[in-house]
């Protein structure tokens, strides 16, 4: 009896971190849900970082991201996400799949003159290509992304090279853009572990996990 007893207590000792973690995410839930309720996301920025917060609501230009430019696959990207995007896509292909990097940084002056250059409905000033973070990924063996392998792999990999899905289907009401399953933002390996673990947006993680590097403003 005391031997069961002694490992009853064990056993509840090891689920304690457990129940700690689990009720901090929940705090954290709740803070954000709270500050959705008196703010909403019209206003947030994490200014000048690989989180900034680029949507309908913040411009571009308003983020404090600069990128530096180079190349990948013949498509610009900001330095920061190039090596991550090359292994990104090399794996993919080992994988046995055909991934196609379809745009990458787009000017406003640009998206300006062919709004088609971007694959999402994001105005010319208000898209996360211009801060050369963001990708579309397409496939080459298809364009129906319920069929799409490449698109299935991303889904399920692209966090562990620091890029996530930036427009799921029904967070519209919060990124204010529609789905777009082949647009992938990178926020970096921290960033979108989290996101990926938390099942969030990037504005719900800004929201959740500002800091003094990457401070939000909320405006009414």
């Amino acid at each position: 009896m005391r031997r069961d007893s002694r490992t009853g207590t064990r056993a509840r000792k090891r689920g304690r971190p457990v129940l700690v973690i689990v009720l901090v995410l929940l705090a954290l839930l709740l803070v954000a849900g709270v500050a959705l309720r008196l703010y909403g996301w019209r206003g947030q920025r994490v200014e000048g970082t690989l989180t900034a917060l680029v949507n309908p609501w913040n411009a571009a230009e308003s983020s404090g991201y600069r990128p530096s430019l180079t190349k990948v696959e013949s498509v610009e990207v900001d330095q920061s996400c190039a090596q991550p995007l090359q292994s990104l896509l090399a794996d993919c292909r080992a994988a046995g799949n055909e991934p196609v990097l379809a745009a990458g940084y787009l000017s406003a002056s640009a998206l300006e003159k062919d709004p088609a250059l971007s694959l999402e409905d994001e105005a010319a000033g208000f898209s996360e290509h211009e801060i050369g973070l963001a990708v579309d990924i397409r496939d080459a063996k298809t364009e129906n992304a319920a069929e799409s392998s490449v698109l299935s792999w991303l889904e399920e990999n692209a966090w562990r090279y620091g890029f996530i899905r930036r427009y799921a289907e029904g967070a519209e009401e919060t990124t204010g853009v529609s789905a777009c399953p082949w647009h992938y933002r990178y926020v970096g390996d921290a960033a979108a572990a989290q996101i990926q673990q938390l099942n969030i947006t990037l504005e719900e993680y800004v929201t959740l996990f500002y800091n003094e590097s990457a401070a939000v403003s909320f405006e009414k």
